[in-house]
């Protein structure tokens, strides 16, 4: 279920489709966390692979009510989504629980001058992780800012886990779906990227 005219985008972002599939595949007898969920794609993906418990957090009542739907309609029970904000639920949240955390935050970079301030966001939120996840986390981590480039992402994921001295390797790299073109006369069109952590 989506909300077409009132939902962000056209109301699904059908752009993380790749990424969803690979969490339905990594999903089975796991405890996934999934931040800022919208609608609850990556949960809905989730608990379809197997996961036993899903957590979804989104500060938006209305993307709440979608996910609490989704949720109804497909028969699952063993979904848990809270409204707050995902910055103070990281800060208390136990992230040992959890062996894959998703966080698909939306735009923080919206203009050339917010690099700065978004680039602290993400450190900040993959921070919690690589400090406070337990030995075996799958981490997936997503910017759908045009103005954070690739390279400038990872270096941000990089300074996020490099003072927790854990081995941290990349699974890989992911990008928009087949369906999500680039045109080579509008960069700006190549605005997501997402890395897939293992941290050991």
């Amino acid at each position: 279920m989506v909300s077409i005219t009132g939902g962000q985008k056209t109301g699904f972002f059908l752009d993380q489709r790749e990424m969803r599939r690979k969490i339905g595949e990594l999903a089975k007898g796991k405890r996934v966390l999934n931040c800022f969920s919208y609608s609850g794609g990556f949960s809905l993906y989730a608990l379809e692979g197997g996961a036993t418990e899903v957590t979804s957090v989104d500060t938006c009542k209305k993307a709440v009510k979608l996910a609490e739907k989704n949720t109804e309609i497909n028969g699952y029970k063993n979904h848990k989504i809270v409204q707050e904000d995902v910055f103070s639920f990281l800060e208390k949240e136990d992230l040992s629980r959890y062996d894959i955390i998703i966080l698909d935050p939306p735009a923080f970079a919206k203009k050339r001058q917010d690099i700065e301030p978004a680039s602290r966001g993400y450190k900040e939120l993959s921070s919690h992780v690589f400090t406070r996840c337990k030995p075996g986390t799958f981490l997936l981590t997503c910017s759908c800012s045009y103005f954070i480039d690739q390279a400038t992402f990872k270096q941000i994921q990089f300074k996020a886990a490099a003072p927790t001295q854990k081995e941290v390797k990349i699974l890989s790299n992911h990008i928009h779906a087949m369906d999500h073109p680039i045109s080579l006369f509008h960069p700006e069109g190549e605005y997501l990227k997402g890395l897939l952590f293992y941290i050991s």
